[in-house]
């Protein structure tokens, strides 16, 4: 399966077409996008998204880093139980897979999290099913936004 790539906001264009992103990399753009999108933003999906911008501009303190941690292991989770739900169908109705084994969230082995009132860093590291380790980087708010 693939996904148009996108940058800083804007699709990604060369040699006068869209650029994809394909394997671990579709997998990481998809998590970063979760992460940085409103939870409920998308009408067809209400489920994807998440709620850190509810957190800029308060005090992080460990309680709140801590739900911060927590929103971001749903955002993830979520994501994976979306993969396995795809996956299953396909199995079911006999078409070949849409993911290959380095898309598929194998387990997530560490989240951080810091920042200030108007910025949160999260740092995420997984394992695809093939053993693949992506470490996703990305920040909500602030001038980084996700």
């Amino acid at each position: 399966m693939y996904a148009l790539a996108i940058e800083d906001g804007d699709l990604q264009i060369s040699g006068g077409s869209y650029d994809v992103r394909t394997g671990a990399a579709k997998t990481e753009q998809d998590v970063t996008l979760a992460l940085g999108e409103p939870l409920g933003n998308d009408r067809f999906h209400p489920g994807f998204g998440s709620q850190l911008y509810n957190f800029i501009g308060l005090p992080l303190t460990q309680a709140a880093l801590f739900q911060v941690e927590q929103e971001v292991a749903r955002v993830v989770n979520n994501y994976a139980a979306v993969q396995y739900d795809q996956i299953q169908t396909d199995a079911i109705s006999g078409n070949p897979s849409r993911f290959t084994t380095s898309e598929i969230i194998g387990q997530v082995t560490q989240i951080q999290v810091d920042g200030s009132l108007d910025t949160i860093l999260i740092t995420i590291s997984i394992q695809t099913v093939d053993e693949q380790d992506l470490i996703l980087s990305t920040s909500i708010g602030g001038s980084g936004n996700a």
